[in-house]
């Protein structure tokens, strides 16, 4: 696979790492939307055990799926963080090759990214 395709594989999973921790508890019906904040960011409101799922489709055939979970709420040099896992499916179609990607991505309270990894295999298909 070339560096660029690479690259592009990369950005397009991270943002959906960050636009789905931007997200989360907003989805759910479950939480409450709060006013709260720490120096003007909004303070998640997540809870280990919550998770999220997005389906791709071509032709209004499913093809594919990204699957978020909240997997740890730790302490993070005083400030609560949680750890947030992704599972990315994609089967061949005309918009990709078979993709298996799998990430963690820790944020704080305030939705301040602390660390981030991801394994991914792109088939030759």
């Amino acid at each position: 696979m070339g560096n660029d395709m690479q690259i592009r594989v990369f950005i397009t999973f991270a943002l959906m790492l960050v636009t789905a921790t931007s997200l989360l508890g907003c989805d759910n019906g479950d939480s409450i939307p709060t006013s709260d904040s720490i120096n003007g960011r909004n303070i998640l409101d997540l809870n280990v055990g919550e998770k999220w799922q997005y389906e791709f489709f071509v032709d209004s055939e499913q093809y594919g799926f990204n699957e978020y979970e909240v997997i740890a709420e730790t302490d993070h040099n005083g400030e609560k963080s949680f750890t947030i896992a992704s599972v990315l499916e994609l089967q061949e179609s005309d918009a990709c090759k078979p993709t298996t990607a799998s990430g963690t991505l820790q944020v704080t309270q305030i939705d301040i990214p602390i660390s981030y990894q991801m394994d991914i295999s792109v088939g030759s298909g």
